[in-house]
């Protein structure tokens, strides 16, 4: 019998956020493409950084908010992100998000699109970049 390995990978993202009102870089070539399959549930996981690369704490401030959309522009998914940040530094600025095996069971194979914006405690909205 031959053993076959496989691995589990973070599904993990770095998005831009222009949480002070500075400028924001935005280049959508460099956007990354990432795999949801049907039949499990996927983790996915978001670091949000101010546009010097650095991790923002987004902890009792900000609500983040993921949505999934098909090629016929259909939300499929909208969820709220777990925020993984502690008083400690080392998960600064991180959430996931759990799409799970129920929401793609009606999803044929195609390329769906997604969007991140994080929710301010006063309502305020602001957009992220990948």
């Amino acid at each position: 019998m031959q053993l076959v390995p496989k691995y589990l990978l973070n599904n993990s993202v770095s998005l831009i956020a222009n949480l002070a009102g500075e400028v924001t870089e935005y280049r959508p070539v460099y956007q990354r493409t990432m795999k949801v399959y049907r039949g499990i549930d996927n983790v996915l996981t978001f670091e949000i950084k101010n546009p010097d690369q650095k991790p923002v704490s987004i902890l009792n401030t900000y609500t983040p908010k993921f949505v999934m959309f098909d090629e016929n522009n259909k939300m499929i998914v909208e969820r709220d992100g777990t925020i993984k940040e502690t008083s400690t530094p080392l998960y600064k600025g991180q959430f996931t998000v759990t799409v799970s095996e129920n929401d793609l069971l009606n999803v044929k194979e195609q390329f769906c699109s997604y969007n991140v914006y994080m929710v301010a405690t006063s309502g305020d909205k602001t957009l992220t970049y990948a």
